[in-house]
């Protein structure tokens, strides 16, 4: 078979689809992908051929609202509605490049996911983390900032499919009508819950329940070495040198993560007599032996060599953070976070 794979949004967004890609192909199929601009170097470093999904790339800083809990639900609209368009347009053109067989799509790829019911080409939808399945009866997190799963969940999913149907279904609905395409009712809930779906989260992490949308797959652990440029020389000294340290990671939230509580993680590790790894793209200048700073490393091959991870939450980093066998601190900022948290604190991780 020949399968495409579309994704968007950052490295964690990415490479799962990326390592599904990479497992396809060793099982004889032809693959390509299909990524924005400055996401396509991963997918080359990765040997697989990548197609543009937009003709440019996403903005390097984000709007400030992308980092509020509250506002990020609504203001990832204002990112990607004006861009479907495009990716409709650059999808199709990859689809008839490439003449896939099938194609998966990340649940916000939509342009990609219309371009192929233009084109009657079959999708499988893929899910990266428990909250997109909006299962009834699944103790989910979707409000942000709470730290409790409401007691009825069903009225919570209700609920949120409205609020999504009612912030979104106009836009969504003027893009289709702009491609010639029909209105629908609820537009997004019904593009990632409909239709054939694979869920790359571990049963551990969250089992699978009656009604699920999809199959729960386990966890990808592809991890791109070459994410944010070549490896710190000193990242191995610093590691041998004494005790594992604690590792503060916070992804893509790190750009907004206040200079002040990086602080207060430093004064807490060397309280208990730990040194610190921070792996962020900017903090202060730290001069001291026992804080050493890499912008970016392979999770997979750094984790486990801590004492401690404190990370965001997010799907990937949480999932890494499981795997390393140590202990983690979650401190959420935005979307499943929450959520993901949530559920390592109910499994006792």
């Amino acid at each position: 078979m020949r399968i495409l794979f579309a994704s968007i949004g950052t490295a964690g967004d990415v490479l799962p689809l990326i390592g599904v890609a990479r497992d396809v192909a060793t099982l004889g199929h032809e693959v390509a992908m299909v990524l924005t601009p400055e996401m396509r170097p991963i997918a080359h470093r990765a040997g697989i051929a990548c197609f543009s999904l937009l003709s440019e790339c996403l903005p390097s800083r984000p709007p400030a609202a992308m980092f509020h809990a509250q506002k990020a639900p609504f203001a990832i609209w204002d990112l990607l509605v004006p861009r479907l368009p495009d990716m409709a347009v650059r999808g199709a053109d990859a689809i008839r490049e490439f003449t896939p067989d099938l194609v998966g799509t990340h649940c916000f790829a939509l342009g990609m996911r219309w371009a192929c019911e233009r084109l009657e080409v079959p999708t499988v939808n893929i899910v990266l983390s428990p909250q997109a399945f909006f299962h009834p009866r699944d103790r989910t997190i979707y409000i942000p900032e709470t730290t409790t799963p409401p007691p009825c969940p069903a009225l919570q999913v209700r609920m949120v499919r409205k609020l999504l149907a009612w912030r979104t279904d106009r836009r969504l609905n003027e893009v289709r009508d702009h491609l010639g395409m029909a209105t629908r009712r609820e537009v997004f809930f019904r593009e990632t819950t409909t239709g054939p779906c694979l869920a790359l989260w571990s049963a551990c992490f969250r089992p699978a329940l009656d009604g699920d949308p999809g199959r729960t797959c386990g966890f990808d652990w592809y991890d791109d070495d070459d994410v944010e440029g070549p490896p710190d020389p000193g990242l191995d000294r610093f590691l041998e040198q004494g005790r594992p340290p604690v590792i503060a990671t916070f992804g893509t939230s790190a750009a907004q993560f206040p200079p002040d509580h990086v602080g207060d993680l430093i004064r807490a590790a060397r309280h208990i007599g730990r040194r610190v790894l921070l792996v962020m793209p900017n903090v202060p200048s730290f001069d001291a032996n026992d804080v050493h700073h890499v912008r970016s490393a392979p999770y997979g091959l750094l984790l486990h060599r801590g004492c401690l991870t404190i990370h965001h939450g997010g799907i990937g980093t949480t999932a890494r953070a499981m795997r390393s066998g140590r202990p983690m601190i979650v401190i959420p900022h935005l979307f499943d976070q929450f959520d993901n948290a949530h559920r390592v604190r109910a499994l006792g991780v």
